[in-house]
Order: C-alpha cells, then sequence, then structure tokens
C-alpha cells in the first residue's frame, strides 16, 4: 500500500470509527486534482506514456456528480463506507483519448508498462522535478485495475454523467447539472 493509500485508510477509519460517512472515490473528472495534470500533460506534450497500453479499467467520477452525492449523503446524515464511482469502470486509453479529442489536440500515446516508468518517476521526484503522476500514482492506478468493490453512486445519481460528459463538463470548469 502507498503513503497516500494508508493516509486514507486511516482517515476513513477514523470517521468510520466515530459513526460518520467516509467514502471512496474514483478519479475525479473534474477541474484539478490528478485530472488536471493528465490534461495538462495531453495539450503540452507531442507524446505521453500510456501506462500499461491503458487498458486497465479505471473507476472514475464526475465532480458533479461526486457533489450531488456527497450533498445527499451529509443531508440525510448517512454513516457508513461509500464507494462513489459510475458503475462502469473505463480503460485508461479511453479517459486519456476522449481528454485528447475534447482538447483537439494529436497527442501520440505511447504503451509503458508501468515497471519501467517506477524508477524514473521516484528519481525523478526525489530530485524535485515534479511530473504528472507520481509513483503512488501508479501503484495506486497497478491497484485499482483489480478493484471488484460495488459502486454506491446510483443509490444518490440515478444516471450519473458518460465520460464523455464528464471530460467537456471538466473542459468548462463548471457542473453541468
Amino acid at each position: 500500500m502507498t503513503e497516500y493509500g494508508r493516509g486514507k485508510l486511516a482517515a476513513q477509519q477514523q470517521m468510520l470509527g466515530r459513526g460518520h460517512a467516509a467514502a471512496r472515490l474514483g478519479l475525479v473528472i473534474g477541474p484539478g486534482g490528478l485530472y488536471r495534470r493528465m490534461v495538462e500533460t495531453l495539450t503540452r506534450h507531442r507524446v505521453a506514456p500510456l501506462v500499461d497500453g491503458g487498458r486497465d479499467p479505471v473507476p472514475i467520477i464526475a465532480i458533479a456528480d461526486l457533489a450531488q452525492a456527497v450533498a445527499l449523503i451529509v443531508e440525510r446524515r448517512l454513516p457508513g463506507l461509500f464507494n462513489l464511482f459510475n458503475p462502469d469502470r473505463v480503460p485508461l486509453r479511453d479517459v486519456l483519448r476522449e481528454i485528447r479529442a475534447g482538447a483537439g489536440r494529436r497527442t501520440r500515446l505511447v504503451p509503458v508498462p508501468s515497471r519501467l516508468l517506477l524508477l524514473p518517476v521516484w528519481l525523478a521526484a526525489k530530485a524535485g522535478i515534479r511530473l504528472p503522476r507520481d509513483a503512488d500514482n501508479l501503484r495506486a492506478l497497478r491497484a485499482n485495475a483489480g478493484l471488484r468493490d460495488r459502486s454506491d453512486l446510483p443509490a444518490f445519481v440515478p444516471q450519473p454523467l458518460s465520460l464523455g460528459a464528464m471530460v467537456r463538463a471538466a473542459a468548462r470548469g463548471a457542473a453541468p447539472r
């Protein structure tokens, strides 16, 4: 487990131990965070790595759908652990292709095994070079490939946004709902 993952787990256990709600999120498709760094990579460079060929499915959630689900959890004072991501996971390559298409770019996606990226990414971090992904991001991506948890999102958002709608909304910097 990554350092980031251990921190999230500790926070989750604290919240649940006190009878509150905690959420496990997919990749939040919105104007910031890791998603924004992915967009910047695809819009600033001619070539970008496609981790493990982008074949592994990733859990995703639109920031608008996340906000709606969290609002309902808070309003209803629901305790427990909630998996908030779209019920249908999509391959990472589909996410990157959708970003690239929305930006009107032709960035070449080059398949690279994650195990070959770990050392250079770790060395870059040690040298103070900030990359779109760090070693923890890569490890989490590999761990999420085997994710089998059921999504709780449909209980709060009956019709989650499609990947295309998420990417378009993030590009506008606004929630479509």
